[in-house]
């Protein structure tokens, strides 16, 4: 189960897009944010861009701190539809969500759009 872990929507349960995609665990984004916040401050006023979103809990963990404007680029479109659904319970409406491949959204906004904090976290093979 993955929960927010801080700030507005802390305890706010996520939902997982049955696919490849595996969450960034729990622990590790609580390392990811106390770093992020130890070295920048809190989020507030930030605008970040979640790339390979997923089910969205990094965007999402963000706009919990503070942050006032998330892009979540995700190519699977039931991974989409999951973070919409995220955004939508946790009453988040910071959020908005690009179907489309990481590398075309990145071809597309190279120059129009500037990120405080950008996540880049791609689904992996586990293999035994």
């Amino acid at each position: 189960m993955t929960k927010v872990i801080a700030g507005a929507f802390k305890s706010r349960i996520l939902r997982v897009p049955h696919s490849v995609t595996r969450p960034t665990t729990s622990r590790v984004r609580e390392a990811m944010f106390s770093t992020l916040q130890h070295m920048l401050g809190d989020f507030s006023e930030m605008q970040v861009l979640d790339l390979y979103a997923g089910s969205g809990a990094l965007g999402i963990e963000s706009a919990s701190r503070g942050a006032t404007h998330v892009d979540f680029v995700e190519s699977d479109a039931r991974a989409c539809e999951t973070i919409k659904e995220n955004l939508t319970n946790c009453g988040c409406d910071v959020g908005k969500v690009h179907s489309t491949h990481v590398l075309t959204y990145l071809d597309k906004t190279q120059v129009s759009h500037k990120y405080d904090v950008v996540f880049l976290d791609p689904p992996y093979s586990l293999t035994d």
